[in-house]
């Protein structure tokens, strides 16, 4: 996820940011350096939040100057709520549902692991 290119990881971080269930007046805490700062600025922001509108949400989600070490992805935050969108907690969560998934798919078809 990290090695993609500039507007395919936005368009990435747009669409995780448009499945979260969010109220669209949160906060957004990413890394600092480029893939933080410089790629998720006004613009972005501008965009996200009329994508969030036009899902009937506020559409009024801030970055924050605060910045965390994550490696690739974002923080949401609402008041003391955090929801970790950091790709290593993405793929991890997702790698539990695929186990489950894939062990009942051999053991359907009587396959040994």
């Amino acid at each position: 996820m990290e090695a993609l290119k500039s507007d395919e990881y936005t368009q990435l971080l747009e669409r995780i940011i448009l499945s979260l269930d969010l109220q669209g007046d949160e906060e957004i805490l990413v890394q600092p350096g480029p893939r933080g700062d410089s790629l998720l600025g006004k613009s972005f922001l501008k965009q996200v939040n009329a994508a969030l509108q036009r899902q009937g949400k506020t559409g009024a989600l801030k970055i924050l100057e605060e910045k965390r070490l994550v490696s690739g992805g974002f923080i949401v935050r609402r008041g003391r709520v955090e929801i970790n969108c950091t790709f290593p907690d993405l793929l991890n969560s997702r790698r539990e549902a695929l186990e489950i998934e894939l062990a009942a798919l051999l053991f359907a078809s009587g396959e040994k692991p």
